[in-house]
């Protein structure tokens, strides 16, 4: 009832009675205990309306308008359980520290008494009721603090309760409310100034229960100057045993560069669920992962799923109208409870950026309450110094992860071939979410003439999204807020970039480097090589600790992970072995690619996009020796192709160029044993293929007349050296600027080497 409360001589007789059958029922309960098998308490996720002059619906008589105030909007922003905010504190000192709940003040008050205008709220809890509970055996639906004994409702004034749109019960001062004493001499409840009510509302809230979301609405007001409600918690009290519920399924969510789909990356459609794969080569980090989630039964697209996704796009809903990666997950825990009717929730794993994927999701207005346990792993929650390289200067990091890497330079490469366009706005373009991966909350680049650091706020490219929308600082408390367990998985056991040595930016660096160019200097700190321990780790997470690089993390922590989701862990058999270094090939057009190994195996996982022929191929982990490609023609055209070779700490390339025919063949050998020269190569041109190729190149239309293919045939078979003289002077005139550049490419090999 607020600060000025009183008892009317006619309400005494029936205020005792309460405290007597209260007393009463709390001293049976402690001596006998409860009559029923089991408690089942449901996690509330609690929200409320605004609290604020102008954001209450105000009424002249008690009760009048709840449906009004049924419809006030809730506030996400909105703390629910403010602990004495609105109130005037008077009984603070009697109110113990642990003590959460809600309160609030009369806006409509003439200041000196209670009425005659009543204010009222909206509150409202959400809770989900698994397939696995029989409804018809819960025998009581309770709401009680769970700081009081028996079931007290701390409630001053009133409270107007509904489950699923239907109304429950009225508790509260003008419905039957007991006070244990005013003004802090209460034994507890002094949060409501002493008053309470009995929470036990029996069975009938129970026909209202319904399996998966239920909906708790309480419209709560007072007509005093100040009042408040206890924190509340649900229990359903159960005839019989509780069969435990089945576990949640869960959707794994793979870090940057690790989906594929050329229809999406190809810009061909702007979003699809459908047709996505594992990027070459990214699978390998979760074999084991996938293998143990088998061996405990659990079966792909069924019990666990992996939540592919345009890792291309910002995730920050603020700016951009764009399908972001977080659409892409939605779908996937759409499709998880559509396979899994008795789920209400999922559980995510998600590594490297993935974690950020997830996090947008939750965090944005758009979540559904549909996530259990977030896990992340090795997620650069503020950010990662090595995305300077990448959005600065268009190029892959240098020791970011080897897949990362190799991924990110391929994928590249085909933007390059298909957009004609360099680097900076390749990366700027089309893949924005770089820019969601540069540190954030302190200076990561220092100059090299005198070891000062740049401001980083103070930089000319600033992680927005990180610093402004995703913060890192209440992350933990708004996730678990909305009834997400979080833990945070990271490594210390590696020496990880903090700090990048830089000069400062100079005319001739163009539109890349604007803040400063990277020398081969940085500073080190502890995290997994690719993210630092504290990026890693939300303030305040339950964390993990974990051994090993970005990549091996997820092998080396999956028995923590498996305990956590309560699934039972098994090693596999035979361990995925690590990706130590990479022998790639990109490129392409009317061709298709053979790998073959010293023993004459084909080998690589490769991708082509169906429209443009370009082709991702990789081999991991290649042997020091020799490897030979087959590029098998499939029509007339010419064909350009960028080899690559990288471990964990650099990377060599090289690149041929050729034409073909339908069904032409052309043969090169790689020695990936010498890694002084690790890019010679040797290929199976001679002066016939030579002089066959300017055929093809005339028939293409790269060679303008007859007379000039004629005359270059001939000079092809007696004198190279006057071959490329003659091609030279028909640069861009009689024969086109690429077809050129081939011809020298074969003619110089052929000069060299016979």
């Amino acid at each position: 009832m607020g600060k000025y409360c009183f008892i009317s001589p006619l309400k005494l007789p029936l205020v005792l009675l309460n405290l007597a059958v209260f007393f009463t029922a709390a001293l049976v309960a402690a001596l006998f205990g409860s009559v029923h098998a089991e408690d089942l308490k449901p996690e509330l996720v609690w929200q409320r309306s605004t609290e604020e002059p102008g954001k209450v619906v105000q009424e002249t008589s008690i009760g009048s308008k709840v449906n009004e105030a049924l419809n006030l909007p809730l506030d996400p922003n909105q703390v629910v359980f403010d602990n004495g905010v609105y109130n005037s504190n008077a009984n603070g000192s009697s109110i113990p520290s642990h003590i959460s709940y809600a309160s609030w003040r009369q806006y409509s008050s003439n200041g000196a008494s209670c009425g005659p205008i009543f204010d009222l709220r909206h509150f409202q809890a959400k809770f989900n009721l698994g397939n696995h509970i029989d409804i018809s055996k819960i025998e009581n639906f309770i709401l009680r603090s769970p700081y009081y004994p028996g079931n007290t409702f701390p409630i001053n004034d009133n409270a107007y309760i509904y489950l699923n749109g239907n109304e429950i019960s009225k508790l509260g001062t003008s419905y039957g409310a007991a006070n244990l004493g005013f003004n802090g001499t209460a034994p507890y409840a002094n949060e409501t100034d002493g008053w309470f009510a009995n929470g036990n509302l029996g069975l009938i809230p129970v026909q209202f229960l319904k399996h998966g979301e239920n909906v708790i609405d309480i419209v709560a007001g007072e007509w005093c100057l100040w009042g408040g409600m206890g924190k509340l918690e649900l229990v359903l009290e159960i005839d019989g045993p509780i069969p435990p519920p089945q576990p949640d399924p869960v959707i794994i969510v793979p870090g940057i560069v690790a989906s594929f789909n050329w229809e999406v990356l190809g810009d061909f459609v702007d979003f699809t669920d459908a047709n996505w794969s594992w990027s070459p080569g990214a699978e390998n980090a979760w074999k084991d992962f996938q293998r143990s989630l088998e061996l405990a039964g659990l079966v792909e697209n069924q019990d666990y799923f992996v939540a592919f996704y345009d890792w291309r796009k910002t995730n920050d809903w603020t700016t951009s109208t764009d399908f972001q990666p977080q659409d892409y997950l939605r779908a996937k825990i759409d499709e998880a409870k559509a396979k899994n009717p008795q789920a209400q929730k999922v559980d995510i794993i998600a590594h490297s950026f993935g974690g950020i994927v997830a996090r947008s999701y939750i965090q944005s207005p758009f979540y559904r309450n549909d996530i259990d346990q977030l896990i992340t792993i090795g997620t650069p929650h503020q950010g990662s110094a090595f995305s300077y390289y990448t959005w600065e200067g268009g190029v892959a990091p240098p020791t970011w992860d080897l897949i990362t890497r190799i991924a990110l330079e391929g994928y590249a490469k085909y933007l390059e071939a298909k957009h004609n366009k360099d680097r900076f706005d390749i990366v700027h373009q089309f893949i924005k979410s770089i820019k969601d991966l540069l540190p954030i909350n302190y200076n990561f680049l220092y100059r090299q003439e005198d070891g000062s650091e740049i401001n980083w706020l103070a930089m000319t490219e600033i992680n927005t999204f990180l610093k402004d929308v995703l913060t890192a600082n209440n992350a933990v408390e708004l996730i678990v807020g909305k009834g997400v367990q979080l833990i945070n998985v990271a490594s210390q056991t590696e020496q990880t970039w903090r700090q990048i040595e830089v000069v400062p930016y100079q005319e001739a660096f163009g539109k890349f480097w604007k803040d400063g160019k990277p020398t081969d200097n940085h500073l080190d700190e502890a995290g997994d090589r690719t993210v630092l321990y504290s990026s890693a780790v939300l303030p305040g997470a339950q964390v993990i600790e974990a051994d090993g690089d970005h990549s091996a993390i997820i092998k080396n922590v999956s028995e923590e992970i498996f305990a956590e989701l309560e699934i039972p862990y098994q090693e596999p058999a035979e361990s995925t072995p690590i990706i130590e270094r990479i022998f790639g090939i990109f490129g392409g057009s009317p061709i298709e690619i053979e790998v073959r190994d010293p023993s004459g195996n084909l080998v690589g996982e490769s991708t082509q996009d169906p429209e443009t022929g370009f082709i991702i191929l990789l081999v991991e982990n290649p042997l020091d020796d020799i490897y030979q490609i087959t590029v098998n023609g499939t029509d007339n055209g010419t064909y350009h192709l960028t080899l690559l070779w990288a471990d964990e700490d650099s990377t060599l390339e090289t690149e041929i160029s050729g034409f073909s025919t339908a069904g032409s063949q052309t043969t090169y050998e790689i020695d990936l044993s010498d890694q002084d020269n690790i890019l010679d190569f040797t290929r199976s041109d001679t002066i016939d293929s030579l002089i066959e190729n300017v055929q093809t190149a005339y028939s293409l239309g790269l060679i303008k007349n007859k007379g000039l293919k004629t005359s270059l045939q001939n000079t092809a078979k007696n004198n190279l050296p006057a071959f490329i003289n003659h091609l030279q002077a028909q640069r861009g005139k009689g024969v086109e600027e690429k077809a050129v550049n081939i011809f020298i490419e074969i003619a110089n090999y052929l000069i060299k080497n016979f």
